[in-house]
């Protein structure tokens, strides 16, 4: 595999960040800092994380863009329906076409959340000291990551779960 992959891993699509966006910029705030200013971002640098969604393999190696391409897929399908349902205001959610995407979406987005992600980890993963947690957090990403994102793109791939609709 070559060296060269994305690093930058949005668990928020950039698709949907544009939509919020001016000429790809938008304004956001640190949840992370003590002092919350706003400051103007570009949609490539925000809803990310380096590595976020890499992976090890059963032989030790780390897969950085099996489970991205995956998710671009989903991320595409969404894009589309979003797209057809906002230019196209006749359109109701009515189609399975246009459903199915956005469920899956919306499902992927609750996998990959990282508030949801570092609260689990956070409670498996605790460890006596910073640095011994350091050593295990890429395991643990490749666990969680496993039973949320790469379980449901999975299922996304070949549609074995069928979403019900009313």
């Amino acid at each position: 595999m070559s060296n060269q992959h994305p690093k930058k891993h949005h668990f928020v699509p950039q698709f949907l960040l544009n939509k919020f966006s001016s000429d790809e910029q938008l304004w956001v705030m640190s949840i992370e800092q003590e002092r919350n200013l706003p400051y103007k971002a570009s949609v490539k640098n925000v809803g990310h994380v380096n590595g976020g969604h890499r992976m090890t393999k059963a032989d030790g190696s780390e897969d950085w863009t099996t489970l991205e391409a995956s998710m671009a897929k989903l991320e595409g399908a969404a894009s589309l329906a979003i797209t057809q349902l906002h230019e196209d205001k006749s359109i109701s959610l009515v189609s399975r076409e246009l459903k199915e995407p956005l469920a899956w979406l919306a499902a992927l987005q609750r996998a990959r959340s990282r508030t949801f992600l570092g609260s689990v980890a956070h409670l498996l993963g605790e460890a006596p000291n910073e640095e011994e947690l350091k050593n295990t957090q890429f395991e643990l990403q490749t666990s969680l990551l496993r039973a949320g994102p790469w379980s449901l793109m999975g299922k996304w791939g070949v549609r074995v779960v069928t979403i019900r609709f009313p």
